[in-house]
């Protein structure tokens, strides 16, 4: 089966957008793609990933432009919030896979 490689939607945002190629591919698989809209409208948005740790790979999800942008209720009572869980998955899965393209 092959797997289609998803565009990062803000390639100016240059220094995390192979993290977001990784995390949008994620998403598109994760559950039928069911947050890939959430994670797509983050980035178009101005989030960005951030290594928070590389033993064990861990990413973590920065939406500072977001919550200035949106306000804190908008963003994270009704969208992050609800997803915590599936967004740690996604989240956890594109630091496992970023981190074995660092290694090969």
């Amino acid at each position: 089966m092959k797997i289609k490689i998803e565009e990062d939607p803000r390639p100016d945002l240059a220094e995390d957008s192979v993290l977001w190629r990784i995390l949008l591919t994620v998403a598109r698989q994760y559950q039928g793609g069911k947050l890939f809209g959430l994670m797509h409208g983050l980035r178009c948005g101005g989030s960005r990933l951030v290594w928070e740790s590389k033993a064990p790979p861990t990413l973590k999800l920065n939406t500072d432009v977001l919550l200035r942008k949106m306000g804190r209720d908008a963003l994270v009572v009704k969208w992050l919030k609800p997803n915590q869980a599936d967004i740690s998955y996604i989240l956890a899965e594109t630091a496992l896979k970023a981190s074995k393209l660092k290694k090969a």
